[in-house]
């Protein structure tokens, strides 16, 4: 199929047959600007808004068979709910006299072809600046569940005013419902940018779509398309059995990350491109940002071969014109009449003056004589005022059905006005840039204002209207002002870095100020203190985003264990297993009367209790009993005296001199010597 047409070029002549027809009694054939093998597209006037289009009238074959109508009225039906700034709008859809025809936007300007025949491959930032347009259609027709099938540079039109339009929405899926014949025609047509599964399997999804554009964008940046040359059986087979090599192959230089987007948008396997054209656009920024590559725009005009009209199609044009307005031109209605001298004298049916002979004077309407006329005379007037007053009661009931018809007509439109007419619906603004958006909304009769500030965005790239006010579906007034606020790109924020080793409450400053989720997890480390931190998740020096969940790992100290039980082992056994298990060791010594010198009374912290690594434990030994001052027993009978001493822990020896009984005389230790007890006391009686 050629591509929709678009004014500037080069007629393709002006001997077409169809040239100078009225399409359904509205649109009128002007000129022949393409042919393909399926359909031919004309300049034309939309007679009924005084507009030019494009027409594009589908191969009298195709348009006699029913199955083929049938799918060509749904799919132009279809294309037309799209409406997007890069996509060639879709007026009406037709069939008149064996013709089916489509009646398109009329893109002033040439198409993508015209551009890499003429001037080869172009940069890289011009291809991506062609590329952004084309995904952004393919987008919106994504989103409306509509694949296109036929991306190819032939159907990407560049306008004069800079703007890049997509054409042929839905024309490929009606072809495709043919016969086995036309649908080979119409795969093989373009075999350059077919998918691998439209051959093998016929199978066709928004991937199919990032397939061909991967493609197109292919070709921009090295000047021929990767499968060129050879017929289409060949080509086509190449795309089902090669792996589309990466364009630095061709062409030296051209940055890593364009090479690995096209690579991956033309893969063979669907499932390893991107899902859809909106996010192959997505991808598209991240490696022009990669690359380092600026943004350029489309010039607004591009250099083209030959645009000097065929002067044959102009003559031919104004020849066409020349019979419309021959056509539309009044006929006036001429009155001949005999004056008395026999000269003929013309009377113009416009009311205008009556010419008469030369010489002569054209008489008039005579007075009425006095006291009444003639009745030949009065009939001859009568007879010549009849004609003047039937076309004054013309005029005035005219003049009144012309008064009626305005005045019915200014009521309908100012009810129209006041209802519907003064409203419009908002358009989706949202994912295009503000020079995009600005086209959108001037023809949606709205005004556009930048707000100055941005909003952060994860789905919208930076540079984008991210979302406006009033929103899209929204009705608002004629004439209306539409605020668009800028994306300003995903909201990120970096780390800051030297976090770890600092106490947990420095970092919970340090992070106080982002707008992050800070989570604490406690670990217990051998090596680092209680309370220092030993890691962040992410690192410092991370990018991250908004909400984004920040692991802060403080140490806990070293593991817990239980306190081991070292009571009633002699000292040396007991402070070897305490050192042992990671503690110091701290001795003091104490008097027990139960517990022999050198071994363990007690410990702190008790056994079982919960201690750490490199805490204190001190270890209590017994050093015995305690020293006490002997008793002074003397003048105490032997009995009480042996009762006292024992009971202070005493042994006790008694030393008679005189071998019986009676009173201690005196002791050994004296009294208040201090002893240990179990040391013998010697007793002496009289």
């Amino acid at each position: 199929m050629p591509s929709v047409a678009r004014a500037g070029g080069a007629a393709a002549g002006v001997d077409d047959p169809l040239v100078g027809v009225v399409l359904d009694g509205r649109y009128r054939i002007e000129s022949r600007l393409a042919r393909g093998g399926m359909s031919t597209v004309f300049t034309g006037t939309d007679l009924r808004l005084d507009r030019s289009v494009a027409l594009k009238v589908m191969d009298a074959q195709l348009a006699g068979d029913p199955q083929f109508a049938g799918r060509f009225a749904r799919e132009a039906r279809a294309a037309a709910r799209l409406s997007h700034v890069n996509v060639v709008a879709v007026h009406d859809q037709g069939e008149d006299a064996g013709h089916a025809f489509l009646v398109m936007e009329l893109v002033r300007g040439r198409t993508l072809r015209d551009l890499i025949r003429e001037h080869g491959r172009v940069s890289p930032e011009l291809a991506i600046a062609i590329t952004e347009p084309v995904l952004a259609a393919l987008a919106a027709a994504h989103r409306a569940h509509l694949v296109h099938r036929d991306i190819k540079p032939e159907n990407v039109l560049l306008g004069d005013d800079g703007v890049v339009k997509v054409a042929d929405f839905g024309l490929a899926r009606a072809l495709a419902d043919l016969s086995s014949t036309a649908e080979n025609s119409a795969v093989m047509g373009t075999a350059a940018y077919v998918a691998p599964e439209q051959i093998t399997r016929g199978a066709t999804t928004p991937r199919t779509d990032v397939y061909s554009t991967g493609i197109v964008l292919f070709e921009m940046v090295t000047g021929r398309a990767p499968f060129a040359g050879g017929s289409s059986v060949s080509t086509a087979y190449r795309h089902v059995h090669e792996d589309v090599p990466a364009p630095s192959a061709r062409v030296a230089g051209l940055p890593r990350a364009l090479d690995a987007l096209v690579v991956r948008a033309t893969r063979r396997d669907p499932a390893a491109r991107p899902a859809d054209a909106a996010e192959f656009l997505a991808r598209l920024h991240d490696a022009r940002h990669a690359a380092g590559l600026r943004r350029v725009p489309v010039p607004p005009r591009l250099p083209v071969r030959d645009r000097t009209p065929d002067p044959a199609l102009t003559a031919a044009a104004d020849e066409q014109r020349t019979r419309v307005h021959r056509g539309l031109a009044a006929t006036a209605i001429v009155t001949t009449t005999t004056p008395a001298d026999g000269a003929p004298a013309v009377a113009p049916a416009n009311g205008a003056t009556t010419l008469a002979p030369r010489g002569r004077v054209a008489a008039g309407p005579r007075p009425a004589r006095r006291g009444g006329a003639h009745p030949l005379e009065s009939t001859a007037e009568a007879a010549q005022a009849w004609p003047e007053r039937q076309r004054r009661h013309r005029r005035r009931f005219l003049l009144g059905v012309a008064v009626i018809l305005v005045l019915a007509l200014a009521a309908c439109v100012g009810g129209w006005w006041l209802g519907d007419g003064r409203f419009t619906t908002v358009p989706k603004l949202t994912d295009l840039t503000t020079s995009e958006a600005l086209a959108a909304a001037r023809h949606g009769d709205l005004k556009l204002t930048v707000a100055s500030t941005r909003t952060h965005s994860e789905t919208v790239p930076a540079g984008y209207v991210a979302r406006t006010d009033p929103r899209p579906g929204e009705r608002a007034h004629r004439g209306a002002t539409v605020t668009a606020v800028v994306s300003a790109g995903p909201e990120r924020y970096r780390l800051p870095a030297g976090l770890v080793g600092d106490r947990a409450a420095a970092v919970r400053v340090a992070l106080g100020g982002y707008p992050l989720r800070v989570e604490v997890a406690t670990t217990y480390d051998e090596h680092v203190a209680r309370g220092v931190v030993t890691a962040v998740d992410p690192r410092g020096g991370t990018v991250v985003r908004r909400g984004e969940v920040v692991i802060v790992h403080v140490s806990a100290g070293p593991t817990p264990f239980e306190m081991l039980d070292v009571t009633g082992q002699d000292l040396p056994t007991a402070q070897a297993s305490v050192l042992r298990s990671g503690m110091r060791v701290a001795v003091q010594r104490s008097a027990s009367d139960t517990v022999p010198p050198g071994m363990v009374i007690s410990t702190q912290p008790a056994a079982a209790s919960v201690v750490h690594r490199g805490a204190h434990a001190v270890l209590t030994v017994s050093t015995g009993p305690a020293p006490v001052a002997v008793p002074d027993v003397r003048t105490m009978t032997i009995p009480e005296a042996e009762s006292m001493l024992e009971a202070q822990g005493f042994t006790v020896q008694v030393h008679q001199l005189w071998g019986w009984g009676g009173t201690v005389s005196s002791q050994t230790p004296a009294a208040g010597e201090i002893a240990l007890h179990g040391t013998p006391v010697q007793i002496t009686t009289l």
